[in-house]
């Protein structure tokens, strides 16, 4: 993994308020994470990406407010709609074991210990219990329950999922 990617975690859908600030989607599981950024990254999906000096940062209801330094009035801030936040990769925090950033779940190969081939992995579902991956097969697709019971290994470098399905597991339809 190149340790200079740019990965986004935000996305700006629009202005808040009449002074510059921005109104962010997350796209991390905990926005609080944030809240220590000094700078963010911001660009567009497939442009380079400028760096912008945060000023202020809160938690808004389900959203972050951003204030940038330079970007002052609604007009500097409508600018920036549906620009992307980004932190370079090095900035990711370090998981413990079996935790894993959902960006490096998506895409991956999923088979059995056996070697049978499933599919691969299209996303990651939150449920109070546990994440359930949402697997493409050839022609279907499969719900997996996130638990160390069946997930048995994962490799992130080389995007592969080994899983020890229950019996019947397979069978229930996606």
């Amino acid at each position: 993994m190149n340790p200079n990617e740019e990965i986004n975690i935000g996305l700006i859908i629009s202005p808040f308020g009449v002074k510059g600030e921005l109104k962010v989607l997350p796209l991390i599981d905990d926005p609080g994470k944030l809240t220590d950024l000094k700078e963010i990254l911001i660009g567009r999906e497939h442009e380079e990406s400028k760096t912008y000096e945060i000023t202020r940062m809160r938690i808004h209801k389900t959203l972050v407010i951003i204030k940038l330094k330079g970007i002052s009035t609604r007009e500097d801030s409508i600018s920036l709609k549906n620009h992307y936040l980004r932190v370079k990769r090095t900035y990711l925090q370090n998981l413990g074991e079996d935790q894993y950033y959902v960006m490096n779940l998506e895409g991956m190969e999923v088979s059995t210990v056996s070697g049978e081939k499933i599919g691969t992995l299209l996303e990651v579902i939150e449920t109070p219990a546990n994440d359930v991956y949402l697997i493409q097969g050839d022609d279907r697709k499969y719900l997996i329950p996130a638990v160390r019971d069946i997930i048995k290994s994962v490799d992130t470098e080389n995007k592969i999922m080994k899983i020890d399905p229950i019996g019947g597991l397979l069978d229930l339809k996606g």
